[in-house]
């Protein structure tokens, strides 16, 4: 797949016009907390949902306990700042944060492209999805192997999509599906099984 690396380097009119961007949010939430979230959540994300496609949620089951990663697609990245400007001026959205705020201990997030897969069709409800990330070295030997990881997990049962960060992980690939192959040997991986 073609490599986004010059994406820091377009105008901001070339950047706000992209094609499609996926957003990865990643929280953690205090222990106390995780049943009051998961409450709020379902109560309050189909509302955000009416105004960019939710890829989907999950909580981890297995790994670093009480994380929550959601993925959100955009048209481009001006999409994504009207739909932001307009979610904080929408109040049930943010009397929403203002209850599950508090509950956060960390939070992260980064920008992505598709380069494997479909991440635009509905994935089919399962119990169980698994997302590993592949962290490269910013020399092309890593990233052709990278490339090569994914290109093999995408011919498996089970693969659902793999994206490559253009904005704030640099180096790094993410692979969903629900069923993916142990960590590449000539990359460092982490996985996460998540709900």
């Amino acid at each position: 797949p073609e490599l986004y690396s010059d994406f820091l380097f377009k105008s901001k009119e070339e950047k706000m016009s992209s094609p499609k961007v996926y957003e990865f949010r990643y929280y953690q939430i205090a222990a106390r907390f995780v049943v009051q979230f998961k409450q709020l959540a379902a109560q309050h994300v189909p509302h955000r949902a009416r105004r960019s496609r939710l890829v989907g949620i999950w909580m981890t089951e297995l790994g670093a306990l009480n994380h929550v990663l959601h993925v959100w697609e955009y048209e481009s990245l001006a999409h994504r700042k009207s739909v932001r400007d307009e979610m904080y001026t929408d109040t049930e959205w943010t009397e929403f944060l203002g209850q599950v705020g508090p509950m956060f201990q960390m939070m992260d997030n980064w920008l992505c492209r598709c380069v494997a897969g479909d991440a635009s069709s509905r994935w089919p409800d399962k119990e169980f999805y698994q997302l590993s990330t592949l962290k490269f070295a910013p020399i092309e030997s890593a990233k052709t192997a990278a490339t090569d990881c994914i290109e093999v997990c995408s011919q498996r049962p089970g693969f659902k999509a793999a994206f490559e960060s253009l904005v704030g992980k640099a180096n790094r690939r993410e692979m969903a599906g629900d069923s993916l192959p142990p960590k590449h040997p000539l990359l460092p991986s982490a996985t996460r099984a998540i709900l």
